[in-house]
């Protein structure tokens, strides 16, 4: 980019020869990086209120299924189905072991 193109040497050169200083465009690059940081830390928010939203959004559905009627009930008939076949087993082993004395 030749100093014809370049719109930081035209702008030197204006100020240059208006007499006027850089102050501006030096301010303007200060007010461009304080914009940068404020966008850089409003897409890490954004990026923390995902993240926080999932993590709620995955709570609120294991609370709700923990207590829901149909998961208890199913959580009821496992164990109820264990313990069921327990005691089929445990009275099975018994059968054999007095059969063979």
């Amino acid at each position: 980019m030749t100093s014809e193109t370049d719109p930081a040497a035209m702008m030197a050169n204006k100020c240059k020869a208006d007499g006027t200083s850089m102050q501006t465009e030096y301010n303007h690059q200060q007010q461009m990086a304080v914009l940068k940081d404020i966008d850089k830390q409003l897409n890490e928010q954004k990026a923390n209120l995902i993240k926080s939203s999932i993590h709620a959004h995955t709570m609120y559905v294991d609370f709700t299924t923990q207590f829901s009627p149909q998961t208890l009930q199913s959580v009821y008939n496992a164990v109820e189905s264990a313990s069921n076949c327990k005691e089929a087993i445990t009275s099975h082993g018994t059968k054999e072991d007095s059969s063979q004395f």
